[in-house]
């Protein structure tokens, strides 16, 4: 789960509100285990405060069963259901299943300054998010590129 800031989005896309179609970055290592299978991606906006955004309130924007990653491409998702970013501070989560239970820290893409809440999700074959809520912070995360209207 990475949140990216209202005064950050602002100042990276030159608008208040967006319509976000899609997010890509850079593959820097591939994952351990390919393809990433039956994952799902949620956006949520909100007033996060510095705070965790918590584990519900996502809407589901894109949903497959599988996704592989080439190392030194940008990967690009496009979404399923266009995200209404309403200007307020964004949350983007990845849940996941039937990836081997025990947790792998590879697969990197470039990473920037910024607080991080991270858990592993896993979406049990249902694309859902609702894990315990995350409880720990990075003071890094992923450099997203959203694609918007």
């Amino acid at each position: 789960m990475w949140v990216y800031t209202s005064a950050e989005l602002q100042s990276a896309l030159g608008t208040t509100s967006a319509t976000i179609s899609g997010l890509r970055f850079d593959v820097t290592q591939q994952p351990l285990y390919q393809p990433l299978p039956d994952y799902a991606i949620g956006m949520k906006n909100g007033s996060f405060g510095g705070g965790t955004p918590g584990n519900t309130g996502y809407t589901i924007v894109k949903s497959a069963s599988s996704e592989s990653f080439t190392t030194g491409t940008t990967k690009t998702f496009s979404l399923t259901t266009s995200f209404n970013w309403t200007g307020d501070d964004l949350a983007i989560i990845f849940a996941w299943g039937q990836c081997p239970s025990n947790w792998n820290s590879s697969g990197t893409s470039p990473i920037g300054s910024g607080t991080l809440w991270y858990s592993l999700s896993d979406s049990a074959g249902a694309y859902t998010i609702n894990v315990d809520n995350p409880t720990s912070t990075r003071t890094y995360r992923p450099v997203v590129q959203l694609e918007y209207v």
